[in-house]
């Protein structure tokens, strides 16, 4: 059963340190039943980033061999009908993989509330920042400074911005490996899970807020 919690972020200003908290009442689901909610939701997630491009040819689709090697009878070898049978050296592959999807499918509403479980799972590592909009220009050294001064350089970080939010947020930081970049539609539940310290601005925030929370049960 969900439930309506008041929770208490902290917030950053655009250098990085803390400038107070930020009180949420978000409702948020049974630990027991988030866990496995959230789990096949990830088992979905990865499925659909196994290619399954792996293919082997069958004896049909192997190239030449149309003629009998040998007669039937009188050579005293086995028998044999074609040069690319399984059985030959460069032949055709007995039960060889084929192009296949490995995707799953869960439905929408399931996959929302193990986004918004993922995220609420622990409230201490998600951030507010008021807007991203101080990354004025599309240089490195403008993220690592900021996430050097809010103390989690070392740590794998997601920044969850708005649609448009920032230009050159997308520019300035595609190139530190410890940092991924999301917008609350495009939310990813292994990003979520994996990383140390969220960081979400203000109008993210609220747009995850209406898009996923659950409604409160009895």
């Amino acid at each position: 059963m969900s439930q309506l919690t008041s929770l208490t972020l902290e917030k950053l200003t655009s250098k990085g340190t803390v400038d107070g908290t930020l009180t949420c009442d978000w409702v948020l689901a049974a630990p027991e039943s988030a866990a496995a909610l959230v789990h096949q939701a990830l088992v979905q997630e990865l499925s659909q980033l196994q290619q399954g491009n792996a293919s082997a040819q069958t004896r049909s689709e192997v190239r030449g061999g149309g003629r009998k090697p040998w007669k039937q009878k009188g050579t005293g070898r086995a028998r044999a009908g074609s040069i690319r049978s399984p059985l030959w050296k460069g032949g055709g592959v007995t039960f060889g993989p084929k192009p296949r999807d490995f995707g799953k499918s869960i439905p929408r509403q399931m996959r929302q509330r193990a986004l918004w479980a993922a995220l609420t799972s622990d409230p201490s590592k998600v951030k507010v920042v008021d807007s991203f909009s101080f990354i004025s220009e599309a240089k490195t050294a403008a993220v690592t400074g900021f996430l050097k001064s809010a103390g989690v350089a070392s740590s794998n970080v997601l920044l969850i911005t708005a649609q448009g939010e920032s230009a050159s947020l997308l520019l300035a930081s595609r190139n530190v490996a410890n940092v991924t970049l999301q917008t609350p539609s495009l939310l990813s539940i292994h990003a979520l899970l994996h990383a140390d310290v969220i960081v979400i601005s203000q109008q993210a925030l609220t747009e995850i807020q209406t898009r996923l929370m659950p409604k409160q049960s009895a």
